[in-house]
């Protein structure tokens, strides 16, 4: 479908999105939350683009580009912090930890 049919549709293209990622169908994902992230963007349905770009935040870091998803948390953080919305807060948190743990290297541990 052509983008402008699709801007009553972003919210769709979110939960698509994440659909696709918890099915670890990750270059899927990738494509439907970024075009939905654009799509929302300029239709102004800016509600949206928090979770477009958690769900890109996951993807990333399944597909081990942690630095990317940390930035889009990053981003995230500030929305939820600027509009008082703790519970994108409390969503993005756990993202954000998410990406620190892929982050870090395995323990070792003496035998």
């Amino acid at each position: 479908m052509p983008d402008n049919d699709l801007t009553a549709l972003s919210e769709p293209l979110d939960r698509l999105g994440w659909a696709e990622a918890f099915l670890e169908h990750y270059p899927d994902a990738e494509r439907h939350a970024e075009r939905g992230l654009d799509i929302a963007r300029r239709s102004g349905q800016l509600h949206v683009v928090p979770h477009l770009l958690l769900c890109l935040s996951h993807v990333r870091v399944q597909s081990c580009r942690v630095s990317s998803a940390l930035e889009l948390a990053d981003q995230v953080e500030d929305i939820a912090r600027g509009i008082g919305s703790d519970q994108l807060l409390a969503f993005v948190l756990a993202s954000k930890a998410e990406a620190l743990a892929a982050a870090c290297p395995p323990a070792i541990r003496p035998l």
